[in-house]
């Protein structure tokens, strides 16, 4: 293992569980297993490394070294269980720096992603101090200051990111990031709204052709994951009153569609994969007339994947309990190859 800063946990041959932080964990298990380690392990030889975090820095591995410590020993188990996967999380906050003020940090601690993939975040890079560490930052922003806007969070330094689709005329609105990492490539987008009286729906039907193509393109290489508000409920089980809302944006035939010719071209719509039956399962809800608070929303953010890649897809969850938006967080969770 590469050296950098990380918080571990040992496990002692009394089945005790001993947690630390250090540069470099292959040479601390031969310290501890040497009886050089801390004085309560030196007689509980040998000790098994079953754990390691990496943190963006000392101060980080410290500060994640005493949350681990505080834990119970059933907390430290799920967390040595879960750590041989991965995390993303998808949120369309809303305009981030008003959600910061709404309890974003902890909603994302609560959460413990991999990775995080926000959407219509509404600044630019450096307007306010986004403070996420152990995070990499990865920004698209729109020309237009206050509007749109993709961001993405990641634990794990990736290959490569890249902005937009390649397409210059959908290139302005900050609506597409893309991160490289080994496996596979993650796709945070922010699908463009048709807006009231389908005024921008011709618009949004040239962005999503020139969007599959892009995605078509990426799926050659390697699997592809699409994240984000893709501003479309595509079946009736995805919204609340779908008979009234045939015209609507977001619920239009044509969308529809395009959600559809997606899926055909090889993707899998995590959530309804695992849950292909499951109504009221809403990730945006207006904020007139208390429909939250009535559960009457839409389900509009998702996590796609190519299709030969569901297999790795543990767990798609919806959290409508994380407020800060009037959309809520989605997540998924993949199992190592």
């Amino acid at each position: 293992m590469q050296k950098g800063f990380y918080t571990y946990i040992l496990r002692c041959a009394d089945n005790t569980l001993y947690t630390g932080w250090t540069t470099d964990p292959d040479k601390r298990l031969i310290t501890h297993n040497a009886g050089r380690g801390a004085k309560y392990t030196r007689a509980r030889l040998p000790v098994e490394l079953l754990y390691t975090e990496c943190c963006a820095d000392e101060r980080t591995a410290r500060s994640r070294e005493c949350q681990i410590k505080a834990m119970t020993r059933k907390q430290k188990l799920k967390l040595i269980q879960e750590s041989g996967k991965m995390k993303l999380v998808s949120w369309n906050v809303n305009g981030l720096r008003a959600c910061i003020t709404k309890g974003f940090y902890e909603s994302m601690a609560a959460l413990e992603a991999d990775i995080i993939c926000l959407q219509e975040t509404k600044m630019h890079e450096g307007q306010a101090e986004i403070d996420m560490p152990g995070y990499n930052q990865f920004w698209c922003s729109a020309d237009k200051k206050g509007y749109s806007g993709t961001l993405v969070f990641s634990k794990q330094k990736p290959l490569s990111f890249t902005t937009g689709i390649g397409v210059d005329e959908h290139d302005h609105e900050g609506r597409v990031v893309t991160v490289e990492y080994e496996g596979f490539y993650l796709v945070n987008v922010y699908v463009p709204n048709s807006q009231r009286g389908l005024a921008r729906l011709p618009y949004r039907m040239t962005w999503e052709n020139a969007f599959l193509i892009y995605l078509q393109s990426l799926d050659k290489n390697k699997p592809v994951i699409i994240c984000g508000d893709m501003n479309v409920a595509h079946e009736e089980i995805d919204i609340k009153n779908p008979k009234s809302n045939r015209k609507n944006a977001g619920f239009t035939d044509d969308e529809r569609e395009c959600m559809t010719r997606l899926l055909a071209a090889g993707f899998s719509d995590t959530f309804r994969t695992l849950y292909p039956d499951k109504a009221d399962a809403y990730t945006w809800w207006s904020y007139m007339s208390g429909a939250r608070e009535r559960n009457i929303g839409w389900r509009i953010d998702y996590f796609l994947v190519s299709n030969r890649f569901m297999p790795r897809v543990a767990s798609a969850e919806i959290h409508p309990d994380i407020i800060g938006s009037d959309h809520c967080p989605v997540s998924i969770l993949l199992e190592n190859d």
